[in-house]
């Protein structure tokens, strides 16, 4: 249940962002959309609806991508960590399409985001390693002093003086995604065997049914080119929703089944 509820907070954070972007939407006087789309990268858009078309296509991709990784560091650890064949198997098929659709949606995302996503693929795995340490250190610092009632830094929006909405909305999405994948991290980390397998599955059932009403809701609001991604991307949730309940449901019987054996010897 505990994971679960990991997983729809992770949904909550999803369309609470989208929430933002209907609201910030409504600041913008945005014309009629016309056939011409979204403008090409790196070209400024010619008319305030373009850019406002533009900007939360960029919103949008970005989220999901945030999402999507947290899907693929969830199954990398499965697949080291898996009890069942059928999960691992489910885990590897996790990060090969998460990572297609990761790649689909980094056109969308803007030059700063993809700027960003180079540098850090350039990064050595030695470097990576230890920032992932670092990270982990951050995490039980910030878990100490929370145990402790030290009080956290000061907020800081507030020091953001006039920053772009959507760019802040963007930051705050990105500390979002780092705490729902330290926090999956600490789960699977605590379960070994069968118990990490019905663990696992029972997040990616949470994650692919939040994944699948998210896509749903946002492909009626991104330009006519992000459209056919975000499609694509549905279907893709929709099978992994239906493999995942069936996985659970196997693993389940199988760990009931060892339970019974147990008690009976």
């Amino acid at each position: 249940m505990r994971s679960l509820q990991t997983q729809w907070t992770a949904a909550v954070v999803l369309f609470g962002t989208v929430a933002v972007t209907g609201a910030l939407a409504q600041q913008t006087a945005q014309p009629q959309r016309t056939p011409a789309g979204r403008a090409p990268a790196g070209r400024a858009p010619q008319a305030a609806g373009q850019q406002h078309e533009t900007q939360l296509d960029e919103h949008v991709a970005t989220c999901l991508i945030l999402e999507n990784d947290g899907e693929i560091a969830a199954a990398q650890i499965a697949e080291q960590n898996a009890k069942s064949d059928d999960v691992k198997q489910f885990a590897r098929t996790m990060v090969k399409d998460h990572e297609q659709f990761v790649s689909q949606l980094e056109r969308f995302a803007g030059p700063e985001w993809r700027n960003r996503r180079q540098q850090e693929g350039n990064r050595t795995g030695a470097a990576k390693r230890n920032e992932n340490t670092a990270t982990r250190e951050r995490e039980t610092a910030a878990t100490n002093d929370a145990a402790a009632g030290t009080p956290r830094a000061a907020n800081t929006t507030q020091q953001r003086g006039g920053q772009d909405p959507y760019a802040t909305m963007l930051e705050i999405k990105r500390e979002m995604a780092d705490e729902c994948q330290a926090s999956t991290r600490r789960e699977l980390d605590s379960k070994k065997g069968d118990e990490f397998d019905e663990c696992y599955m029972g997040m990616q059932i949470g994650a692919h049914m939040h994944m699948v009403d998210a896509l749903k809701v946002l492909e009626r609001h991104v330009s006519p080119e992000l459209q056919p991604v975000l499609q694509k991307g549905l279907q893709t949730a929709q099978q992994h929703l239906d493999q995942a309940k069936k996985i659970k449901k196997h693993v389940s019987s199988t760990q009931t089944a060892s339970n019974e054996k147990s008690e009976t010897k």
